[in-house]
């Protein structure tokens, strides 16, 4: 089941998932969550934080950073939560590109790797682009992903992603530029009608553009 979008609520449900904000409450969960996973697998491998920054303080700091990037319309992030146990699983976050005349945003995804290989990145990420469609009005959401990550790029193309070309050096990863394989998911995938928004924004937008 895609899930289903509960008005008012920033939050999307499927038969296993619930896609939600994070809350203060979730300190626990979110820990046990980090320090359960195993050490990474391979280089794509979200780099976690050491386990003496697990602390309350270090997630309540976090977190407040992350509103204020939500408070801007800079970036969203949700817990991917286990419905039967509430236990957070991962991450799933959608970063604001451009608004105005394009509603585009960038989507990043981590499963915590001792929950790899049970579908779980599939399902959260097909039920959270309904969230970012619906409730952030994304018209296009895009994924870079490099080349050799052919398990996320196994997601994308699974929930229906069009792979859109590859964008050069679009990142430094702290040593080098690295290039991104672009996938794309768009509002009409999922039958949803994303308007622009305020159409005298959109003539200053295309001004802007012109000059």
């Amino acid at each position: 089941r895609m899930g289903s979008v509960r008005s008012g609520t920033g939050k999307v449900r499927t038969s296993r998932l619930e896609i939600r904000p994070y809350v203060p409450s979730d300190y626990a969960a979110w820990a046990k969550g980090l320090r359960s996973c195993a050490p990474a697998r391979n280089a794509y491998d979200k780099k976690r934080p050491p386990l003496r920054k697990l602390t309350r303080q270090h997630y309540l700091d976090w977190l407040k950073s992350k509103n204020e990037l939500r408070k801007r319309d800079i970036q969203y992030v949700y817990a991917i939560c286990d419905r039967s146990t509430d236990d957070i699983l991962g991450t799933i976050d959608f970063f604001i590109l451009a608004r105005l005349a394009f509603q585009n945003a960038n989507l990043g995804y981590q499963i915590h790797n001792n929950h790899w290989g049970k579908g779980y990145a599939k399902e959260a990420v097909k039920a959270a682009a309904l969230l970012a469609f619906k409730r952030l009005k994304i018209h296009r959401l895009e994924a870079g992903i490099e080349a050799g990550n052919r398990a996320s790029i196994a997601v994308m193309r699974s929930v229906g992603a069009k792979r859109e070309g590859t964008r050069l050096k679009v990142y430094f990863d702290g040593k080098k530029w690295i290039d991104s394989e672009v996938y794309v998911l768009f509002s009409e995938d999922f039958g949803i009608r994303v308007k622009p928004t305020v159409r005298a924004r959109i003539r200053e937008c295309w001004r802007a553009v012109e000059l």
